[in-house]
């Protein structure tokens, strides 16, 4: 027999949706993949933008109470800026997030709020 709470989650994700959008900022996550920028001088890399998503985020004060239940303090220190971050957006660690002010952060580390197969919303630890 399965697990009746897993029947819940679909809720849990759109309660998160609207809960981040209530107070979200659209930000830009931005895939940075390396490709030289002269071919015939490959040990040159320029990074080059590959994809572009938008969605929504909210930022948070690292030290909130939200932050040390779901980071460590090493994690914390490693980083200016928390954001948490919708479930429909996938942000790994190679992404670069640019906010509504033109602000680009470099992503240090990624932890989900995923329950078995579902994830219900991303915490991103941000840097300058």
């Amino acid at each position: 027999m399965s697990n009746p709470a897993v029947w819940y989650w679909p809720e849990w994700v759109a309660l998160a949706t609207e809960m981040i959008g209530d107070a979200a900022r659209e930000v830009q996550f931005l895939s940075i993949s390396k490709a030289p920028a002269d071919p015939t001088k490959p040990w040159q890399p320029q990074g080059t933008v590959e994809n572009v998503v938008s969605g929504n985020a909210v930022f948070v004060p690292i030290g909130s109470g939200l932050g040390t239940n779901f980071a460590t303090e090493d994690m914390l220190k490693r980083v200016d800026l928390v954001a948490i971050v919708e479930p429909k957006i996938n942000v790994v660690a190679n992404h670069k997030v640019k906010d509504d002010t033109g602000k680009i952060y470099k992503v240090e580390w990624v932890q989900e709020l995923r329950p078995g197969e579902t994830k219900i919303l991303s915490y991103v630890g941000l840097k300058e």
